[in-house]
């Protein structure tokens, strides 16, 4: 029998016997007295106001032993439901028919372009429309003086190389001298012209111009020109 639970019987059992005289006259209250009340009596007990300490060893490492904590458990899933598992749907693999792009739908290149407008030329000065096509192409051009024809002017059709040279040579003249294409040019219009010819492709200028470059304008002292201008040009 365990030594604490035996001393406690012992004493309800002295304890339901003791006489109502308080004094027994031989001192036997305080042989099973148990100031603590931790079940061992004062005589036995290594620290008898301390109902956590019965003998020397509870105090070997400094001390009564502490109550543990609980650990907190977590919550309990409610059911296999609420576990999240990896999709097993597969990826959709793409449409092929998406990825089947006609290469034309990629350029910015159009089949055919259109310009109708009335320019103002300064003097001496230079008016450039560009002309851009990715492939063979046709075009036509029509010019029309907006003022009298002593205001004439000339019109050159150039390469995008050949405009370079053109812009270093009316700055300065000792510079090489550009080429144009003849079937799109026409110099000292008075009232109007017009041309239509085949290129291949790539970037042209179509330049109006009243420099000292063409034959057109007063050498030197260029008045102001109003020209009308229209060309329309498309693949072939």
């Amino acid at each position: 029998m365990d030594r604490r639970h035996f001393l406690t019987a012992g004493v309800l059992l002295v304890a339901g016997c003791s006489s109502d005289d308080g004094n027994s006259g031989d001192g036997g209250d305080s042989d099973i007295q148990d100031s603590d009340g931790d079940g061992v009596i004062d005589s036995e007990d290594y620290a008898p106001n301390d109902p956590d300490v019965q003998e020397k060893s509870d105090i070997q490492d400094g001390g009564s032993t502490p109550t543990a904590t609980p650990t907190e458990e977590p919550d309990a899933l409610d059911s296999v439901d609420d576990i999240e598992f990896p999709s097993d749907t597969p990826t959709p693999e793409p449409d092929n028919d998406d990825l089947d792009i006609d290469l034309d739908d990629l350029t910015d290149m159009p089949e055919h372009v259109e310009h109708s407008d009335t320019h103002t030329v300064q003097g001496p000065g230079y008016y450039q429309i560009p002309v851009e096509f990715d492939r063979e192409f046709s075009m036509e051009w029509t010019v029309t003086n907006q003022k009298s024809g002593d205001y004439d002017f000339d019109v050159f059709l150039m390469a995008e190389d050949e405009y370079q040279d053109y812009l270093d040579y009316i700055n300065d003249e000792d510079s090489r001298r550009p080429e144009y294409y003849v079937d799109g040019t026409a110099q000292g219009i008075e009232a109007s012209a017009s041309r239509s010819l085949t290129l291949s492709g790539g970037t042209y200028r179509l330049i109006i111009d009243n420099t000292d470059y063409g034959d057109a304008g007063d050498f030197g002292a260029e008045a102001e020109r109003r020209v009308r201008v229209e060309i329309s040009a498309g693949t072939t």
